[in-house]
């Protein structure tokens, strides 16, 4: 899950978003550009976020516990 290598439908099926850099803003920005800032910022979590999320749904998880809940394994009642 760390490093994924294209075997598992979660990573090879979700596509990491592009993100446009990070703004900077100086001590001297305005209130306008604080909050436009900011609004990007949200969007990037939202992003990120949401592409997370989505590779957690289409992921394998025989292949993200290593099959141990579907043997009987470890944290299996």
């Amino acid at each position: 899950m760390v490093d994924p290598d294209g075997s598992d439908r979660g990573a090879a099926g979700t596509p990491v978003p592009v993100l446009a850099p990070a703004a900077q803003l100086g001590k001297g920005a305005s209130r306008e550009q604080r909050q436009q800032a900011n609004q990007q910022r949200r969007a990037r979590v939202a992003a990120l976020t949401g592409r997370w999320l989505a590779r957690m749904v289409a992921a394998d998880p025989h292949r993200m516990d290593g099959g141990a809940a579907h043997r009987g394994g470890p944290g299996v009642r």
